[in-house]
């Protein structure tokens, strides 16, 4: 009984422990308006960090493609609460859009084609900013880092 017990505190505490790690902070739309391009230094450096040396093996064919597309990925938040991503995958460009505001105080929801995702944001550096996603995703990239841009 005793180790079961301690099995399920284990099992809550890895479950929990990453978002009340987040350490949440109130989000201010007005300075996510605007234009994003995603931070592909850090961006790469945290998908290569995710990567075991096996994985990287099978990655090989992939990583060219995968790195275009990493740093041709930008987000658009408008002011009238319209979200634009936008990505070039091998020729094609690939353009996807939906709704984004704040939830309560301290979440980013972004919503495309009835699929909601919430963030946390972090500052990352002067102009970057960090979206953590509040629930486990697929793939490889799960944290994403962006610089605000000029609008192209």
């Amino acid at each position: 009984m005793e180790k079961l017990f301690l099995f399920i505190l284990v099992v809550f505490h890895i479950a929990v422990s990453p978002v009340a790690a987040q350490k949440i902070e109130p989000i201010d739309a007005q300075n996510l308006i605007g234009y994003w391009q995603t931070d592909s230094v850090n961006q790469l450096s945290a998908i290569n960090y995710g990567i075991s040396a096996k994985d990287s093996m099978t990655k090989t064919a992939e990583s060219e493609a995968m790195k275009q597309a990493i740093k041709s990925r930008s987000f658009i938040f408008s002011e009238d609460g319209i979200f634009t991503a936008q990505w070039v995958l091998g020729k094609r460009q690939n353009i996807v859009n939906g709704k984004w505001g704040i939830e309560g105080t301290s979440l980013l929801a972004i919503e495309i084609n009835g699929i909601k995702t919430s963030y946390s944001v972090r500052v990352n550096g002067k102009d970057g900013i960090l979206l953590i996603p509040m629930k486990a995703r697929r793939g490889q990239i799960h944290e994403l880092y962006f610089t605000k841009k000029d609008a192209k």
